[in-house]
């Protein structure tokens, strides 16, 4: 999970995406 998260690292545009799509606002708090 951790490498994938790097690997869009470098696409803030992609990982935000990602992650409003995979977890819930605010999963990060």
């Amino acid at each position: 999970m951790q490498k994938l998260l790097d690997l869009l690292d470098d696409d803030d545009d992609v990982q935000n995406v990602y992650h409003n799509a995979e977890f819930p606002e605010g999963w990060e708090e």
